[in-house]
């Protein structure tokens, strides 16, 4: 069993997306703050973070509405009406799922 593990939290925020990594002890290793703008620019900057980064296990939270309910057809996916210009309908568990 490890002592350890390795965490990544993303928040996404109505400006921004914070992504921590850091030890389950609560260290933060690195902390950055990418704006959130776009789903493919957001998303992309957040994929070019985590390319050389090692996790075991990864929190996300989010502006919504998003479905939280595992086994939904539209689990990950934010609903039609968030207020977040360009976000809806975007997957963003299934994308994190793809690039992760």
């Amino acid at each position: 069993m490890k002592l350890w593990q390795l965490l990544q939290q993303l928040k996404l925020e109505e400006q921004n997306l914070y992504v921590d990594w850091g030890l389950k002890m609560g260290k933060i290793i690195d902390r950055v703050s990418i704006p959130t703008t776009t789903p493919e620019e957001t998303m992309a900057q957040v994929i070019e973070y985590f390319k050389d980064k090692e996790f075991d296990v990864m929190g996300v939270g989010s502006f919504g509405p998003i479905d939280p309910v595992k086994g939904s057809k539209t689990y990950g996916i934010y609903y039609k009406k968030t207020p977040k210009p360009y976000w809806s309908d975007y997957n963003l568990i299934g994308e994190l799922k793809k690039i992760l």
